[in-house]
């Protein structure tokens, strides 16, 4: 049994691990930031269990938007 742990919000690391070849089992360990790129959601604990608002999903679209532009992908 082997492990591996990546970036969860890496997609090419992600990939990797995926894509290698072995005789064993393996668990990809994926740490990932719950609500990560929303400036209301990420890092916050409240915002576990909560409903998107219209204005919510509004701003979500900007923050997504603003990481989608400084993505050099």
């Amino acid at each position: 049994f082997e492990s591996v742990e990546v970036d969860g919000h890496d997609v090419l690391a992600l990939y990797d691990a995926l894509k290698q070849q072995t005789s064993r089992p393996r668990a990809i360990i994926a740490h990932t930031i719950k609500g990560k790129g929303l400036s209301f959601a990420e890092n916050n604990v409240s915002f576990h269990d909560a409903c998107v608002t219209d204005d919510l999903y509004k701003q979500a679209l900007l923050d997504l938007k603003v990481a989608e532009e400084a993505c050099s992908c």
